[in-house]
């Protein structure tokens, strides 16, 4: 279910990182996952699943989330929204104003920011692990925002 490789020795090497600083960048990723999961025992301990919590099992599980996980990115509904009110009607545009204003003035700029995240879908990592890549994820723009635009106005009705 996904290719596995501890995350410390699949993580790309960042552009501002040297390639003769590799070895300390490893070590450095190495140590920020033993922090990570010494936060994560605290939290949330078993017994019943001490095996899970060594550093070599978790590192293979952050690892198989590095390899075969894929970014979404997805523009702001509420932007998406606040056009869509824009383009109404002046009958109708005024009275959703009176609601949606207050809003737009109390996010600023940030009604903008688009929504972003990863996810690990088994399937989609099993169609590609080459280096040239032989597939692309997309969305339908056009479908997603459509469907933003309906749940938005339904949650002001």
């Amino acid at each position: 279910m996904g290719y596995k490789r501890r995350w410390w020795d699949c993580i790309a090497l960042p552009a501002d990182v040297d390639g003769s600083d590799e070895v300390s960048f490893r070590m450095q990723m190495k140590e920020l996952a033993l922090t990570s999961l010494q936060l994560l025992k605290e939290a949330i301990f078993d017994e019943e699943c001490q095996p899970l919590f060594s550093l070599e099992i978790y590192g293979n599980i952050i690892g198989m989330f590095e390899l075969n996980n894929l970014d979404l990115v997805v523009e702001s509904p509420v932007e998406d929204y606040f056009l869509y009110i824009d383009d109404l009607p002046l009958s109708e545009k005024g009275e959703v104003e009176q609601t949606t204003k207050p809003i737009l003035d109390a996010l600023g700029d940030d009604y903008s920011i688009c929504c972003q995240g990863t996810a690990f879908f088994p399937l989609q990592s099993c169609m590609n692990h080459s280096c040239r890549p032989n597939a692309k994820a997309f969305k339908r723009e056009e479908v997603c925002s459509d469907i933003c635009k309906f749940l938005l106005s339904y949650s002001f009705l």
